[in-house]
């Protein structure tokens, strides 16, 4: 995981590829729990909880994000059954309960004490 969080990297010049930073590191999910490298596993999915963001204004490949993030995220889930929520989508749930209309949020399971 010496990508630093970015897609392929080129060190000698310090750039990289994707402008969603967590291409090679969602993408080497599944292979870290095949091979069964559980730690890197756990580090990496620590990784994408805390740092990936899809909210970014920049063009990006359909193509790549199909097969390196949903391919990545999905396989990964199917292999370990570990549910992996980044950051930013848990913050996007939360503002989107919020602005919710308080009929809404007082019948949602999520406003619920179980």
């Amino acid at each position: 995981m010496n990508g630093h969080g970015n897609g392929w990297a080129r060190p000698a010049e310090e750039e990289c590829s994707s402008s969603i930073k967590g291409a090679t590191i969602v993408d080497a999910l599944d292979t870290l729990y095949i091979m069964e490298m559980f730690e890197e596993f756990d580090a990496a999915t620590d990784w994408v909880e805390k740092n990936l963001d899809f909210n970014v204004n920049a063009e990006v490949s359909v193509f790549e994000v199909n097969i390196r993030f949903v391919g990545g995220l999905l396989s990964a889930y199917y292999l370990s059954g570990k549910e992996v929520r980044s950051f930013a989508e848990r913050k996007m749930r939360e503002e989107r309960f919020h602005r919710a209309p308080r009929f809404i949020r007082s019948a949602s399971p999520a406003a619920c004490d179980v």
